[in-house]
């Protein structure tokens, strides 16, 4: 069964070579077990080991290589389940720990070093969007807010259009992105935005269900994820959220200058999703 699934995987133009390896070599017991379920083609397993392995190092400053080593395997996982949004985020994360991070194009597939790259050009403006901003508020400019939460770094106020030189754009990206497994111990994800502008709003969140995370015992509907939109100060709902297929749905709502907004969803069914949610706004046109 193992050489079959790894014949499979470099049949898909995954693996340039029969293992991954990469420097530094992590010496988290689990970390190690999640590269290895991936050098192994079994990416669902390997995507709740290190999600597992990621949550847990976070807090523990001087597992920095080992963080950032659970965080690239979890971003060649996703690669590998065609979820690149995901990857994107993972690799980003790993970037955030090891900040001159590379990958070897001799150990490392195209698709791999692609989104890897991707996402290091990402960080980088997000850095130098940073640096304009800091620099305005420093000269009393009326700089626009960093937003970083969860993880996922976005600016408010159109200082990321600055950055790039492209002026103020209609809509500001609030929380760009932000992807993860939720299971039956983890069922719920939530943000809070801070006081913006009046303007327009749309979240978007889609998810996959993981094969084999299902009971043995029938359920008697797949899992899926159900999102919600308040008003943070008033716990009212600010949005009626549609369903457009069976794993995604979207919310579109009004806001005004200084409210702030609770976005997040529920797993309901039981099982395990990959869930990539997006938040955009306020869109003034």
């Amino acid at each position: 069964m193992l050489r079959r699934t790894l014949s499979v995987a470099m049949a898909l133009g995954l693996f340039a070579g029969p293992a991954l390896s990469q420097s530094p070599v992590p010496t988290d017991a689990e970390v190690k077990k999640g590269i290895r379920q991936v050098d192994e083609g079994d990416y669902d397993a390997a995507i709740v080991t290190l999600d597992a392995a990621s949550r847990r190092l976070v807090t523990q400053k001087a597992k920095t290589r080992d963080l950032s080593q659970a965080y690239l395997y979890l971003g060649i996982a996703y690669v590998a389940k065609g979820h690149e949004a995901a990857a994107k985020a993972k690799f980003r994360e790993a970037l955030a720990q090891i900040k001159d991070l590379s990958l070897s194009t001799d150990r490392y597939p195209p698709k791999v070093i692609d989104l890897f790259e991707a996402a290091k050009d990402e960080a980088t403006t997000d850095a130098r969007a940073t640096r304009t901003s800091a620099a305005r508020k420093t000269g009393g400019g009326g700089s626009k807010k960093l937003l970083i939460i969860g993880g996922a770094v976005a600016l408010a106020g159109g200082g990321a259009a600055l950055a790039l030189g492209g002026g103020e754009p209609p809509c500001d990206t609030f929380f760009a992105g932000p992807s993860g497994l939720l299971n039956d111990t983890n069922t719920s994800f939530g943000l809070t935005t801070t006081p913006t502008e009046a303007g327009s709003w749309e979240a978007e969140l889609s998810w996959t269900v993981l094969s084999g995370a299902a009971a043995s015992a029938p359920r008697p509907a797949p899992p899926r994820l159900v999102l919600f939109v308040v008003d943070a100060a008033t716990g009212q709902d600010v949005a009626e959220p549609q369903v457009r297929t069976t794993t995604s749905s979207v919310a579109e709502w009004e806001g005004r200058a200084g409210q702030t907004f609770r976005i997040g969803f529920d797993l309901v069914d039981g099982g395990s999703v990959n869930y990539t949610l997006s938040v955009t706004g306020p869109c003034r046109f």
